[in-house]
């Protein structure tokens, strides 16, 4: 049986591991996961399966800052599940399980073995097509769009863990046509779209931020820390600076803030609004 067998108890560790990973990670359709998982815990017998590995990593890192024994005993079944469905098939429940390992081992202070980790979940994310959108859009709107959410995800996480580490990306490819932007609304044809104009948050597949994109956390995270990744690429890497990338990368940041910091701000206070917490 699992710790706290009552329904409101994996409602809101699910919740509390949405809300600690807004922003890093995107993983699951909330309308859907929660109801899921909460049918997957009524369960007598739960299969030793990938997605069973999934919903064990989410209770852990829900329950981590409360319970860290309960946290403990989900996280090791959970990895362990993760790791035997590794001789099966990858799926996305594949790169979820290990973003979700890596996640909490972030948040336990073991980066070296988070990061080591999180490369399982990078390769499995190139094995079944991730970071090719056309790819993705054959699932389905729906289905489309949840793996493009995961690949962006499995960036975000890869550029603050090299940026942290100082160690190169594992998932830095130009083949890479998922575009780090959400769609804006259709415009009226006596208001022109300007959406997509360059202002230096180009991803593999070309696309760009637009002055009108709608807000994505997500999405925010994604370009700003391909922004740091461009810095240390343009100037550190090189080792040489001229007036010019300087107002270009100037150019780029105002340009994010413009697009974004309102936006982030209120999705932190939300945050603290909802767990007590800031991020």
């Amino acid at each position: 049986m699992l710790y706290y067998g009552r329904q409101w108890y994996y409602h809101l560790s699910s919740q509390a591991n949405i809300s600690k990973t807004s922003g890093l990670a995107d993983l699951f359709d909330t309308n859907t996961f929660i109801p899921e998982l909460q049918t997957w815990a009524a369960q007598s017998a739960r299969p030793a399966d990938v997605t069973s590995a999934v919903n064990y990593l989410v209770l852990a890192i829900g329950s981590q800052a409360e319970d860290e024994k309960t946290a403990t005993t989900y996280f090791l079944r959970g990895k362990n599940l993760a790791l035997s469905a590794l001789a099966g098939n990858l799926s996305v429940g594949t790169v979820q399980s290990f973003i979700l390992t890596t996640l909490y081992m972030l948040r336990s202070c073991q980066i070296n073995a988070g990061y080591m980790f999180f490369g399982i979940a990078a390769r499995s994310a190139y094995a079944i097509g991730l970071h090719r959108t056309e790819v993705n859009s054959r699932f389905g709107p729906e289905i489309h769009t949840r793996r493009d959410n995961l690949w962006k995800s499995v960036r975000v996480l890869d550029l603050y863990l090299s940026i942290s580490m100082g160690r190169p990306p594992a998932a830095a490819d130009p083949d890479c046509t998922v575009a780090y932007t959400t769609p804006a609304p259709v415009h009226a044809p006596n208001q022109p779209h300007q959406a997509n104009q360059a202002n230096g948050y180009s991803n593999g597949g070309g696309s760009s931020v637009g002055s009108r994109e709608k807000f994505d956390l997500l999405n925010a995270s994604a370009q700003i820390l391909s922004l740091v990744e461009r810095i240390i690429w343009r100037v550190y890497s090189r080792r040489k600076i001229s007036s010019k990338l300087t107002e270009d990368i100037s150019r780029e940041l105002r340009a994010w803030s413009r697009q974004w910091l309102a936006g982030c701000a209120v999705a932190r206070c939300f945050s603290y609004y909802c767990t007590g917490r800031w991020w």
